[in-house]
């Protein structure tokens, strides 16, 4: 959203048509002081401003949702609709997604939510009654639904959810453990004599009274608690790999070339599985080539994650093949036993476990190492295959006659390629190279040249990637 308002006379988005639903009259009102006005945001047109200076005044909270408005799919036809915002689990961005109520036996509105959460699952709703702010009571009442979990000490067979990295991120951190789970807003409505309820949309708007409520002391829905962050990526497949997406289990903000992917920058609380969780945690994956070429990151794996599937970015730092660096007489290329299912599919966090911030750009460039590594072993390995044949060949022969090959320059590249991918400075080098030896990305504050040094002699022992 930028300064500029401008007069709308039709209804130019599904967030405009959200604003006149919740309207009283036919004439719209600013979102910061109540006056009455014809003008919207330009950009999703879901929320009214009198003048330029308070729809600057609103940007740092209209800026979190502008996009996910201005993205909202056309409305289903027939049937009672509501656009829910979604803040989900795996990532900072909401969104909104249409869906169908009905009205119970006790003529209150209800809808299916295993879209979000899977079958067998039990959410408890929770109210905004009151402005966080000026303490007035909303006109309607904003209502939150969130999974209920086992108690602590009490199993449970379905897997479970961890902190809200979208209320995370939006809070900056105040209400980082409050939450955990996906979490679906909507409006209640109710006529005065409360004779008639029903659900309205997500006003935009009202993204203001979420925030300041989530950050908010004496909080209506949940008490507050506080943790740092750590700069770390999530990953997940999309639906719509080209244009931002808010209509599915995800949001993109940011496409990183690989069609169906999202790569998202977001703040991960210190308290999270990721950097807390042991090893052999289930939904913790350590790619092996991470920590043996100095970039230790760590994947977590959302198993409550219910949206486009496929997740072909993961898959690139597993690898099919298997490298043993140091056996006689030559280094060999096998299948890798590493083959984890779960990844196929999945929404996952990647961070580093020596707890220095993580960029998307540092994970493409590895992935594309290890694409590279990939690449070379196996070349390697089939130019040993002809060089081996060859030499039993003459040792079968020789006493015929000799047998000579001249070994071309590429063959002699590719040796001297190989062995390079097996020095612990492998990936530094290749990220110097391809990003002009001043941006140190991934390994700024970290002394190369003296870790090569001392690591010259180590072997690496045996790994799959």
């Amino acid at each position: 959203m930028t300064e500029t308002v401008i007069y709308t006379s039709e209804a130019p988005s599904e967030a405009y048509g959200i604003l006149e639903d919740h309207q009283f009259s036919d004439e719209t009102t600013c979102a910061v002081c109540g006056a009455l006005t014809s003008f919207t945001c330009p950009t999703c047109h879901g929320v009214a401003y009198c003048s330029a200076a308070h729809a600057l005044q609103d940007l740092p909270y209209h800026g979190l949702i502008c996009s996910a408005a201005a993205s909202i799919p056309p409305r289903p036809s027939g049937g009672l609709w509501a656009a829910v915002l979604v803040l989900p689990e795996h990532s900072k961005q909401p969104y909104y997604a249409w869906t169908e109520y009905k009205l119970n036996r006790h003529n209150l509105p209800v809808f299916e939510q295993s879209r979000w959460y899977g079958d067998g699952y039990k959410t408890r709703p929770t109210f905004i009654l009151r402005h966080p702010i000026t303490r007035q009571t909303l006109a309607h009442a904003i209502m939150n639904f969130e999974l209920i979990h086992p108690k602590p000490g009490v199993e449970s067979s379905k897997p479970k959810s961890y902190t809200n990295l979208c209320v995370h991120n939006l809070t900056g951190g105040v209400n980082s453990a409050a939450f955990r789970g996906t979490l679906l807003m909507v409006t209640l409505a109710r006529t005065m004599d409360k004779s008639k309820t029903w659900m309205l949309s997500f006003k935009p708007q009202d993204i203001h009274i979420l925030v300041e409520e989530l950050k908010n002391p004496d909080i209506q829905m949940t008490k507050t608690t506080k943790s740092d962050s750590i700069r770390g990526v999530a990953c997940f497949p999309s639906s719509k790999p080209t244009l931002p997406n808010f209509n599915g289990d995800n949001t993109s903000d940011f496409n990183n070339g690989t069609e169906g992917i999202t790569l998202e920058s977001l703040n991960i609380p210190t308290n999270h599985p990721i950097f807390t969780s042991a090893t052999d945690d289930s939904q913790i994956y350590e790619p092996p080539l991470g920590k043996l070429y100095n970039f230790p990151i760590r994947m977590f794996v959302f198993l409550n994650y219910h949206g486009p599937q496929n997740n072909t970015f993961v898959q690139t730092f597993f690898p099919a093949i298997s490298i043993t660096p140091n056996p006689q007489p030559r280094p060999t290329v096998g299948k890798s036993n590493f083959t984890p299912s779960s990844l196929k599919t999945a929404a996952v966090l990647f961070a580093r476990s020596d707890g220095k911030p993580l960029e998307i750009r540092h994970l493409q460039e590895f992935s594309r190492f290890v694409e590279e590594v990939t690449s070379t072993w196996s070349a390697y390995d089939a130019y040993m295959k002809v060089e081996e044949e060859i030499a039993g060949k003459f040792e079968q022969g020789r006493n015929d006659k000799m047998l000579y090959r001249k070994i071309e320059d590429k063959e002699l590249e590719l040796v001297v390629k190989m062995d390079k991918t097996l020095e612990k400075n492998a990936f530094w080098e290749f990220w110097m190279e391809r990003n002009g030896g001043g941006d140190e990305g991934p390994f700024k504050g970290v002394d190369m040249e003296e870790d090569s040094d001392e690591s010259d002699d180590d072997e690496m022992g045996d790994f799959d990637i």
